[in-house]
């Protein structure tokens, strides 16, 4: 899908995650990494490359509700080290 519209691999890929539930209640947010990882897995699918170089911050606590929730992923390019 990401190749079909010219998204190239990045096998080293930041993967910024923000987590936004549904409503109020008391969640861990230490749980969702391993929640997220079959997204990953799709994620390292679509751009056609092995997720084991991809690089994700995961938050520490939760934004504000949204109606349905959501998890929203930023995808950059590796960073480059100096």
């Amino acid at each position: 899908m990401c190749q079909h519209h010219g998204v190239p691999p990045m096998p080293g890929a930041v993967l910024d995650f923000t987590y936004a539930p549904p409503d109020r209640r008391r969640r861990d947010a230490q749980n969702m990494p391993h929640m997220l990882k079959a997204a990953i897995d799709g994620i390292a699918d679509a751009m056609g490359c092995d997720d084991h170089g991809f690089r994700c911050v995961f938050p520490s606590q939760f934004s504000e509700p949204v109606k349905g929730g959501a998890v929203l992923v930023h995808i950059k390019p590796k960073e480059e080290r100096e």
